[in-house]
Protein backbone atom coordinates (compact mmCIF):
# COMPACT_ATOMS: atom_id res chain seq x y z
CA UNK A 1 0.00 0.00 0.00
CA UNK A 2 1.57 3.22 -0.97
CA UNK A 3 2.20 6.24 1.54
CA UNK A 4 -0.31 8.44 -0.54
CA UNK A 5 -3.13 5.78 0.31
CA UNK A 6 -2.84 5.78 3.77
CA UNK A 7 -2.44 9.58 3.98
CA UNK A 8 -5.67 10.26 2.43
CA UNK A 9 -8.49 11.30 4.50
CA UNK A 10 -11.29 8.97 4.73
CA UNK A 11 -14.86 10.38 3.19
CA UNK A 12 -16.21 10.34 7.02
CA UNK A 13 -12.84 12.35 8.05
CA UNK A 14 -13.70 14.36 5.28
CA UNK A 15 -16.90 15.02 6.53
CA UNK A 16 -15.80 16.22 9.82
CA UNK A 17 -13.13 18.61 8.83
CA UNK A 18 -16.05 20.56 6.60
CA UNK A 19 -18.39 20.12 10.01
CA UNK A 20 -15.51 22.27 11.50
CA UNK A 21 -15.01 24.30 8.86
CA UNK A 22 -19.42 25.01 9.09
CA UNK A 23 -18.95 25.60 12.29
CA UNK A 24 -16.15 28.25 12.15
CA UNK A 25 -18.10 30.09 9.27
CA UNK A 26 -20.84 30.14 11.43
CA UNK A 27 -19.73 31.74 14.54
CA UNK A 28 -18.09 34.34 11.89
CA UNK A 29 -22.19 34.84 11.41
CA UNK A 30 -21.09 33.88 7.18
CA UNK A 31 -24.43 31.65 7.44
CA UNK A 32 -24.55 31.05 3.61
CA UNK A 33 -20.74 29.78 3.20
CA UNK A 34 -21.46 27.37 6.38
CA UNK A 35 -24.30 25.81 5.15
CA UNK A 36 -22.17 25.24 1.86
CA UNK A 37 -19.82 23.56 4.17
CA UNK A 38 -22.22 21.72 6.13
CA UNK A 39 -23.92 20.20 2.69
CA UNK A 40 -20.58 19.16 1.40
CA UNK A 41 -20.39 16.71 4.93
CA UNK A 42 -23.94 15.47 4.10
CA UNK A 43 -22.87 14.63 0.72
CA UNK A 44 -20.16 13.03 1.68
CA UNK A 45 -21.82 11.40 4.93
CA UNK A 46 -25.70 11.64 4.80
CA UNK A 47 -26.27 9.66 8.15
CA UNK A 48 -24.80 12.05 10.71
CA UNK A 49 -27.53 13.53 12.41
CA UNK A 50 -25.22 16.74 13.70
CA UNK A 51 -24.51 17.68 10.02
CA UNK A 52 -28.38 18.46 9.57
CA UNK A 53 -29.21 19.85 12.81
CA UNK A 54 -26.13 22.36 12.19
CA UNK A 55 -27.51 23.36 9.07
CA UNK A 56 -30.67 23.77 9.92
CA UNK A 57 -29.36 26.21 12.67
CA UNK A 58 -27.36 28.25 10.10
CA UNK A 59 -30.50 28.42 7.97
CA UNK A 60 -32.90 29.67 11.02
CA UNK A 61 -30.44 32.37 11.07
CA UNK A 62 -31.58 33.23 7.90
CA UNK A 63 -35.04 32.75 8.61
CA UNK A 64 -35.69 30.05 5.88
CA UNK A 65 -37.78 28.28 7.81
CA UNK A 66 -38.59 25.74 4.61
CA UNK A 67 -34.78 24.73 4.77
CA UNK A 68 -34.70 24.17 8.62
CA UNK A 69 -38.10 22.37 8.73
CA UNK A 70 -36.98 19.74 6.11
CA UNK A 71 -33.27 19.06 7.43
CA UNK A 72 -35.13 18.80 11.22
CA UNK A 73 -37.91 16.37 10.00
CA UNK A 74 -35.26 14.50 8.05
CA UNK A 75 -33.30 13.90 10.94
CA UNK A 76 -36.25 12.25 12.96
CA UNK A 77 -37.49 10.44 10.32
CA UNK A 78 -34.47 8.98 9.47
CA UNK A 79 -32.09 8.78 11.42
CA UNK A 80 -33.32 9.80 14.93
CA UNK A 81 -36.63 9.94 16.19
CA UNK A 82 -35.68 11.46 19.34
CA UNK A 83 -32.58 13.95 18.46
CA UNK A 84 -33.19 16.98 20.70
CA UNK A 85 -32.07 19.73 18.49
CA UNK A 86 -33.98 18.31 15.55
CA UNK A 87 -37.51 18.15 17.49
CA UNK A 88 -36.48 21.91 18.50
CA UNK A 89 -36.09 22.74 15.15
CA UNK A 90 -38.97 20.58 13.46
CA UNK A 91 -41.42 22.39 16.22
CA UNK A 92 -39.47 25.91 15.62
CA UNK A 93 -40.09 25.98 11.71
CA UNK A 94 -43.95 24.51 12.14
CA UNK A 95 -44.78 27.30 14.45
CA UNK A 96 -42.58 29.89 11.95
CA UNK A 97 -44.49 28.54 8.88
CA UNK A 98 -48.18 28.36 10.44
CA UNK A 99 -48.25 24.48 10.41
CA UNK A 100 -50.71 23.27 12.68
CA UNK A 101 -49.40 20.51 15.74
CA UNK A 102 -51.29 17.91 14.50
CA UNK A 103 -50.31 17.84 11.03
CA UNK A 104 -46.76 17.52 12.82
CA UNK A 105 -48.06 14.87 14.89
CA UNK A 106 -49.23 12.72 12.13
CA UNK A 107 -45.83 13.47 10.40
CA UNK A 108 -43.74 11.99 12.37
CA UNK A 109 -45.65 9.54 14.98
CA UNK A 110 -42.62 8.02 16.39
CA UNK A 111 -41.57 11.17 17.66
CA UNK A 112 -44.25 12.57 18.80
CA UNK A 113 -44.37 12.32 22.61
CA UNK A 114 -40.97 14.50 22.11
CA UNK A 115 -42.98 17.21 19.70
CA UNK A 116 -46.07 17.55 22.09
CA UNK A 117 -43.69 18.39 24.96
CA UNK A 118 -41.36 20.91 22.89
CA UNK A 119 -44.58 22.37 20.85
CA UNK A 120 -46.02 23.38 25.04
CA UNK A 121 -49.42 24.54 25.55
CA UNK A 122 -51.46 26.35 22.71
CA UNK A 123 -53.00 28.62 25.32
CA UNK A 124 -49.16 29.86 25.88
CA UNK A 125 -48.30 30.06 21.87
CA UNK A 126 -48.02 33.60 20.55
CA UNK A 127 -49.51 33.92 16.79
CA UNK A 128 -46.62 34.29 14.31
CA UNK A 129 -46.64 36.95 11.45
CA UNK A 130 -46.85 33.70 9.23
CA UNK A 131 -49.68 32.23 10.93
CA UNK A 132 -51.88 35.69 10.68
CA UNK A 133 -50.83 36.62 7.14
CA UNK A 134 -51.85 32.62 6.04
CA UNK A 135 -55.04 33.87 7.55
CA UNK A 136 -55.52 37.06 5.86
CA UNK A 137 -54.46 35.77 2.67
CA UNK A 138 -56.71 32.74 2.57
CA UNK A 139 -59.91 34.07 3.98
CA UNK A 140 -59.29 31.72 6.79
CA UNK A 141 -61.81 33.61 9.28
CA UNK A 142 -60.77 33.37 13.00
CA UNK A 143 -62.78 34.85 14.65
CA UNK A 144 -60.99 38.72 15.29
CA UNK A 145 -62.64 38.23 19.07
CA UNK A 146 -59.88 35.40 19.62
CA UNK A 147 -57.24 36.77 17.61
CA UNK A 148 -57.31 40.45 19.64
CA UNK A 149 -58.20 38.69 23.41
CA UNK A 150 -55.28 36.74 22.38
CA UNK A 151 -53.01 39.31 21.82
CA UNK A 152 -54.88 41.89 24.47
CA UNK A 153 -53.80 39.27 26.94
CA UNK A 154 -50.48 39.35 25.75
CA UNK A 155 -50.18 42.99 26.02
CA UNK A 156 -51.40 42.45 29.99
CA UNK A 157 -48.82 39.90 30.69
CA UNK A 158 -45.82 42.02 28.87
CA UNK A 159 -46.79 45.20 30.78
CA UNK A 160 -46.02 43.18 34.05
CA UNK A 161 -42.80 42.11 33.01
CA UNK A 162 -39.91 44.60 35.48
CA UNK A 163 -37.50 46.28 33.05
CA UNK A 164 -35.14 44.76 34.83
CA UNK A 165 -35.32 40.80 33.84
CA UNK A 166 -35.50 39.64 30.48
CA UNK A 167 -37.27 36.37 29.95
CA UNK A 168 -37.16 34.61 26.80
CA UNK A 169 -40.42 35.24 25.63
CA UNK A 170 -40.32 38.98 26.07
CA UNK A 171 -38.72 39.45 22.41
CA UNK A 172 -41.19 36.94 20.94
CA UNK A 173 -44.05 38.74 22.69
CA UNK A 174 -43.66 42.30 21.90
CA UNK A 175 -42.37 41.55 18.21
CA UNK A 176 -45.79 39.20 17.65
CA UNK A 177 -47.83 42.47 19.13
CA UNK A 178 -45.56 44.94 17.02
CA UNK A 179 -46.95 42.76 13.94
CA UNK A 180 -49.93 42.33 14.97
CA UNK A 181 -50.34 46.11 14.52
CA UNK A 182 -48.59 46.73 11.80
CA UNK A 183 -50.71 43.96 9.79
CA UNK A 184 -53.75 46.33 10.95
CA UNK A 185 -51.48 49.09 9.67
CA UNK A 186 -51.88 50.87 13.47
CA UNK A 187 -48.21 52.38 13.05
CA UNK A 188 -48.07 54.02 16.11
CA UNK A 189 -48.73 50.94 18.04
CA UNK A 190 -46.05 48.84 16.67
CA UNK A 191 -43.88 51.34 16.93
CA UNK A 192 -44.72 52.11 20.73
CA UNK A 193 -43.94 47.70 21.13
CA UNK A 194 -40.87 48.15 19.56
CA UNK A 195 -39.49 51.07 21.63
CA UNK A 196 -40.76 48.83 24.60
CA UNK A 197 -38.52 45.69 23.45
CA UNK A 198 -35.81 48.17 22.67
CA UNK A 199 -36.00 49.35 26.65
CA UNK A 200 -35.57 45.65 27.38
CA UNK A 201 -33.05 44.79 25.24
CA UNK A 202 -30.38 47.83 26.05
CA UNK A 203 -30.94 47.50 29.89
CA UNK A 204 -30.76 43.76 30.15
CA UNK A 205 -28.48 42.34 27.23
CA UNK A 206 -24.89 42.37 27.71
CA UNK A 207 -23.36 45.43 25.52
CA UNK A 208 -21.35 45.50 22.66
CA UNK A 209 -21.53 42.05 22.05
CA UNK A 210 -21.89 40.69 18.33
CA UNK A 211 -25.70 39.02 19.48
CA UNK A 212 -26.48 41.98 21.02
CA UNK A 213 -26.31 44.36 18.46
CA UNK A 214 -27.72 41.90 16.11
CA UNK A 215 -31.01 41.79 18.06
CA UNK A 216 -30.67 45.78 18.74
CA UNK A 217 -30.10 46.08 14.28
CA UNK A 218 -32.88 43.96 14.13
CA UNK A 219 -35.37 45.90 16.55
CA UNK A 220 -34.05 49.58 15.09
CA UNK A 221 -34.78 48.48 11.76
CA UNK A 222 -38.33 47.25 12.44
CA UNK A 223 -38.73 50.90 14.42
CA UNK A 224 -37.44 52.16 10.82
CA UNK A 225 -40.53 50.45 8.79
CA UNK A 226 -42.98 51.45 11.82
CA UNK A 227 -41.91 55.43 11.52
CA UNK A 228 -41.45 55.31 7.77
CA UNK A 229 -45.13 53.88 7.61
CA UNK A 230 -46.35 56.73 10.42
CA UNK A 231 -44.88 59.47 8.26
CA UNK A 232 -41.77 60.10 10.60
CA UNK A 233 -39.36 60.10 7.95
CA UNK A 234 -36.17 61.91 9.49
CA UNK A 235 -36.56 59.96 12.38
CA UNK A 236 -36.81 56.87 10.33
CA UNK A 237 -33.71 57.47 8.83
CA UNK A 238 -32.12 58.09 12.04
CA UNK A 239 -33.56 54.39 13.33
CA UNK A 240 -32.49 52.87 10.54
CA UNK A 241 -28.51 54.75 10.30
CA UNK A 242 -28.25 52.85 14.26
CA UNK A 243 -29.42 49.94 12.64
CA UNK A 244 -27.38 49.56 9.68
CA UNK A 245 -24.17 50.95 12.44
CA UNK A 246 -25.69 48.21 14.80
CA UNK A 247 -25.41 45.56 12.09
CA UNK A 248 -22.05 46.63 10.72
CA UNK A 249 -20.54 46.27 14.88
CA UNK A 250 -22.00 42.53 14.94
CA UNK A 251 -19.51 41.75 12.06
CA UNK A 252 -22.73 40.87 9.73
CA UNK A 253 -21.64 38.64 6.86
CA UNK A 254 -21.14 41.19 3.38
CA UNK A 255 -24.07 39.45 1.81
CA UNK A 256 -26.16 39.33 4.71
CA UNK A 257 -30.16 39.79 4.07
CA UNK A 258 -30.54 42.05 7.01
CA UNK A 259 -28.49 44.58 5.55
CA UNK A 260 -30.05 44.09 2.25
CA UNK A 261 -33.41 45.21 4.27
CA UNK A 262 -31.87 48.23 6.04
CA UNK A 263 -30.45 49.96 2.76
CA UNK A 264 -34.08 49.37 1.18
CA UNK A 265 -35.88 50.77 4.26
CA UNK A 266 -33.22 53.96 3.84
CA UNK A 267 -33.48 54.09 0.34
CA UNK A 268 -37.54 54.35 0.73
CA UNK A 269 -37.48 56.59 3.02
CA UNK A 270 -35.15 59.01 1.03
CA UNK A 271 -37.28 58.91 -2.03
CA UNK A 272 -39.72 60.23 0.35
CA UNK A 273 -37.82 62.65 1.41
CA UNK A 274 -37.10 64.20 -2.17
CA UNK A 275 -33.61 63.32 -1.38
CA UNK A 276 -33.19 61.25 -4.98
CA UNK A 277 -29.25 60.96 -5.26
CA UNK A 278 -29.04 59.44 -1.93
CA UNK A 279 -31.67 56.89 -2.44
CA UNK A 280 -30.44 55.77 -5.64
CA UNK A 281 -27.09 55.08 -3.35
CA UNK A 282 -29.41 53.29 -0.90
CA UNK A 283 -31.36 51.29 -3.28
CA UNK A 284 -27.79 50.29 -5.23
CA UNK A 285 -26.27 49.14 -1.74
CA UNK A 286 -29.03 46.83 -1.20
CA UNK A 287 -28.76 45.30 -4.69
CA UNK A 288 -25.53 44.68 -4.38
CA UNK A 289 -25.77 42.67 -1.30
CA UNK A 290 -29.07 40.91 -2.30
Amino acid sequence: MSTANQSTPSAAEQAEQFKREGNAMYHERKFRKAIELYSKAIELDGNVAAYYSNRALANAALERWQEVFDDAEHVLAKLDESHHKAVYWVVKASKEMGKPKDELLSLLPNSAAAIAEAWGSDDDEHPTQKQLDYAEEWGVRISEAIVKGRMDNLQKILEKIPVGSFPSNVKTGYTALAKYYMARKEWAKGLECFRMLLQYQEKRLPANEASTLDELATTYNNIGVCEKHAGKLEDAVTDLRKSLDCSIRAGSDEKDQNLASIWSNMGSCQVSLGKMDEAIKCHKKAVEIA
